[in-house]
């Protein structure tokens, strides 16, 4: 037998939430989302004579694209003034901004919306969605990798990386599966390698001291970062994340979605749903909302908060 789960989105963070986002990555249900006008009576008439322009931007791209007729934008406009911003998860128009996000966004809700509308094709996906491509690595360019590690249950977060052009801040990959700490290192070892000799920024807290040493030692693999927490101090391996570091590191992810010239840089559809859903808690700490993920936010953020650092000023071995 078949088994069905509908819904109206209640918000992200939630039960339902969290099935959406499994089922849209390849797991568990098959996801069908059916915007509001798909139903017949959701017009107003216009009264004879009656004009809606000028359309505004958003309005001329859902005629275009969806072929919404005049009525159907008529109706738009009403459920906006009736609904305000509750629209987008009553009367959802996409999958992502129908999940309003409860508490206080870390980021601006409304750029990622509008990127996650204008996404590019991967190049190429793993079978499992692993390992995502956007762009392939190019003679002469350098390349930095931000990763976050987790301990690689079959439950729980995700150890996730993000490919940087270290000049222009476009995504190029990333990683995302749950393996065991040898393996993901091993993943970062090939991805490093595949693009240029990357460096690698790998988050050292508490799992990720074992990645370092997998990646120095049993993958021999050099361009490694180094953090030194003071002018003049004793650098060490690995980005720290901690009470200082880490608004530094979220800080330059939420400056690059916010800056109209550098907001299409991310091009990975989980990363920005992460961004989405990466929220202030009742103490004030930034963190996924419960039934959510933010392995790719924290490597997105650790690979740019490295690039502003001008793309590995300390390194690991000898720079390749």
């Amino acid at each position: 037998g078949a088994v069905d789960i509908e819904s109206t989105p209640n918000g992200a963070g939630g039960y339902f939430h969290a099935q959406w986002l499994r089922a849209v990555a390849g797991g568990g249900y098959t996801p069908h989302f059916f915007p509001w006008w798909l139903e017949p009576a959701y017009r107003l008439p216009l009264a004879p004579g009656e004009s809606l322009e000028p359309f505004s931007e958003e309005e001329t791209l859902l005629m275009a694209k969806e072929k919404l007729a005049p009525e159907q934008i008529k109706y738009r406009r009403y459920l906006a003034r009736t609904f305000g911003g509750l629209a987008p998860q009553e009367f959802a128009e996409t999958d992502t901004d129908c999940f309003l996000v409860s508490g206080r966004p870390v980021f601006d809700v409304h750029a990622i919306d509008a990127r996650l509308r204008q996404l590019p094709s991967p190049l190429r996906i793993s079978q499992n969605a692993a390992e995502c491509i956007w762009l392939e690595p190019q003679q002469g360019r350098s390349y930095v990798i931000g990763a976050d590690v987790a301990e690689g249950g079959a439950e729980g977060d995700f150890s996730a990386a993000v490919v940087l052009d270290l000049d222009t801040g476009l995504q190029c990959a990333e990683l995302m599966a749950r393996w065991p700490l040898s393996r993901f290192a091993q993943e970062l070892a090939r991805l490093g390698e595949r693009y240029n000799g990357a460096l690698i920024a790998v988050e050292r807290n508490n799992h990720g001291h074992a990645v370092l040493y997998a990646l120095q030692h049993e993958f021999n693999y050099s361009r490694l970062y180094q953090h030194a927490e003071s002018a003049g101090g004793t650098a060490k391996l690995g980005w720290p994340m901690n009470a200082r570091t880490k608004p530094q590191a979220i800080g330059a992810l939420g400056q690059m979605l916010r800056d109209p010239a550098c907001g299409t840089a991310f091009a990975s559809r989980r990363l920005l749903e992460q961004c989405r859903s990466f929220a202030y808690g009742d103490d004030c700490a930034m963190a996924a909302l419960p039934g959510t993920h933010d392995d790719l936010v924290i490597a997105a953020a650790i690979a740019l908060a490295v690039r502003e650092q001008g793309g590995g000023l300390r390194l690991a071995g000898v720079p390749r």
